[in-house]
């Protein structure tokens, strides 16, 4: 498992322990959406769904290139962010924003704090983890940028751990 798929896995966890924790204070029972998410539809991506698209259920491919090779061998279905997804395998065109709505749990009509079941395939070169964290969190980059946080960092190499401070501030 790479990094980046075990840091999203991680993610949706955590804030599905929180909706669980929720749900229990409130008395809710929702049933929960299962899909598999590819984000990036290239070489990577198609690997990923070429593996999944047997064992059926649901398959969200979101790529910001229409013309990516998942959607260029496949013809999947395109529908747009922010609509209700339906079931079956679908293509949308977009980016990491895109994936934090889904993960975030505001496709199928779900509501807000219903967040998605399922795997996510992080086939595209950015670092989608954190990239749907800042999403979902609202989270900024500070003006400020790595620079403040590269003062922050003794240049000496040693074995103690150095604190950095955060790039990202909360919109």
């Amino acid at each position: 498992m790479t990094a980046s798929k075990l840091n999203v896995t991680i993610i949706i966890s955590i804030l599905n322990k929180i909706q669980d924790q929720n749900s229990k204070k409130t008395g809710e029972t929702d049933k929960k959406i299962i899909m598999e998410l590819i984000i990036g539809g290239g070489t990577y991506g198609k690997l990923a769904f070429d593996k999944i698209q047997d064992e059926g259920g649901s398959i969200v491919v979101i790529d910001e290139d229409p013309y990516c090779i998942v959607q260029k061998e496949y013809h999947l279905l395109e529908v747009s962010a922010g609509t209700t997804l339906p079931e079956g395998t679908v293509f949308i065109k977009g980016g990491v924003e895109t994936a934090a709505w889904i993960v975030a749990g505001s496709s199928r009509g779900s509501g807000p704090r219903k967040y998605m079941q399922g795997r996510i395939f992080p086939t595209a070169p950015v670092h989608i983890a954190a990239g749907i964290i800042s999403e979902i969190c609202r989270f900024v980059p500070d003006p400020e940028g790595a620079s403040s946080a590269d003062l922050a960092v003794d240049p000496r190499p040693t074995t103690q751990h150095t604190p950095i401070f955060s790039t990202f501030r909360q919109r």
